[in-house]
């Protein structure tokens, strides 16, 4: 082997080996991110996402328990689900939670979570057209509004889903309810009242029809 082709082989052993070494020290570096650190989400809003970056083993824990992860554990890189547990009574006020994703060989990352209160409920004539008109319509999004005449006022919210629906079925105290562009009475599937809707004209004795029959509907009732 003459000298040129010995020098040839030499240079390129080097770089093969500097290549080497070097990911070594990469795989060797403990590697721990996330792809978010804060999370804004609306009152009905219950789900969210986000992503680790990591060459090691985690583990996340929350300090809130209506806030939960999964996975909760694992190691590498992964897509974390957020899930927000729904209750009324916390969704009417602001509530914080922090997520911390810890490793043993590198710093924590820390995730702060946010859940918005959920719209106030009108409390005057005023109040409750305001709330329902084209401006603020989407406020209401995922949500159930729950309207007496009796009280002449709006009694409660609830967020749309399956065993909240059915908790309002079984009540007697509202008569009709609001949610966007759509609206339900207490009556057939959707309560266990005897409200309903008729469409009436514009016609005196159209209304009239319509409040003999309410009024008829209401004894029966009683």
């Amino acid at each position: 082997m003459n000298k040129s082709s010995l020098s040839l082989f030499s240079i390129i052993t080097i770089i093969l080996i500097m290549a080497f070494s070097s990911c070594e020290d990469d795989k060797g570096t403990p590697i721990l991110k996330v792809s978010q650190t804060t999370f804004t989400l609306a009152a009905n809003e219950l789900t969210e996402t986000f992503s680790i970056t990591a060459n090691v083993g985690w583990v996340i824990s929350s300090d809130q328990s209506w806030c939960t992860v999964s996975p909760q554990y694992g190691s590498g890189n992964e897509t974390i689900a957020i899930t927000l547990s729904g209750n009324n009574e916390d969704l009417k006020n602001d509530r914080t939670a922090v997520l911390t994703v810890k490793s043993g060989q590198t710093n924590a990352q820390e995730i702060e979570v946010t859940q918005l209160a959920a719209p106030s409920l009108p409390t005057s004539a005023n109040e409750f057209e305001l709330f329902f008109t084209e401006g603020t319509t989407m406020t209401c999004y995922g949500y159930w509004y729950y309207f007496s005449f009796e009280k002449g006022k709006l009694i409660d919210f609830s967020t749309i889903n399956t065993e909240e629906d059915e908790s309002w079925r079984n009540r007697t105290d509202w008569d009709i309810a609001f949610s966007t562009f759509y609206s339900k009475t207490n009556s057939g599937v959707s309560g266990k009242g005897l409200g309903g809707v008729q469409i009436v004209g514009e016609e005196a004795e159209d209304k009239a029809t319509f409040l003999k029959n309410w009024l008829l509907l209401r004894k029966k009732d009683i």
